[in-house]
């Protein structure tokens, strides 16, 4: 059942990733056209691709977990017995999960901030602007809560 919770959230992310960072691709290229073609490019393709940036990045975060991409340090479980070296690793994780938990509370108070301002250039809620600050506790959380329950004593 988590493994297929897995599978989705993963499809899920990735889809995401990939169609913000088409959508990044084709607005950084309607710039370059347009300035090339009209000597100025139309000023919302600059707000509008680092918005799409943005959604890009935090989408993908969580991705980093499944392949272990982000940083660890190594030496200090190294020392330990393989079971020790499990409960360390089970702490870390359950540690980053409720720093997560922390941070999505967090993030909902700037959400609501950011509920009550308007984009300059595309007229639009910022809220959807600041969005990903929910969108990457969420995910990393979530690949973290699936190594959690996963991982078996070597």
């Amino acid at each position: 059942m988590l493994n297929n919770f897995q599978n989705y959230i993963t499809s899920i992310s990735k889809f995401f990733t990939i169609t913000f960072f088409i959508l990044l691709i084709l607005t950084v290229l309607l710039q370059v056209v347009s300035r090339f073609f009209f000597t100025q490019a139309p000023a919302w393709t600059e707000e509008l691709s680092r918005v799409f940036f943005i959604y890009s990045v935090s989408f993908s975060c969580g991705l980093g977990i499944l392949n272990n991409s982000y940083i660890s340090i190594n030496i200090f479980k190294k020392k330990f017995s393989k079971h020790s070296q499990f409960l360390v690793e089970k702490f870390i994780q359950f540690s980053i999960i409720t720093f997560m938990v922390l941070f999505q509370f967090q993030s909902i108070k700037f959400l609501q901030v950011g509920a009550l301002q308007t984009s300059p250039s595309l007229g639009i809620n910022m809220f959807w602007f600041y969005f990903p600050i929910l969108i990457i506790p969420s995910s990393i959380m979530c690949f973290f809560i699936f190594q959690f329950f996963n991982k078996k004593i070597n």
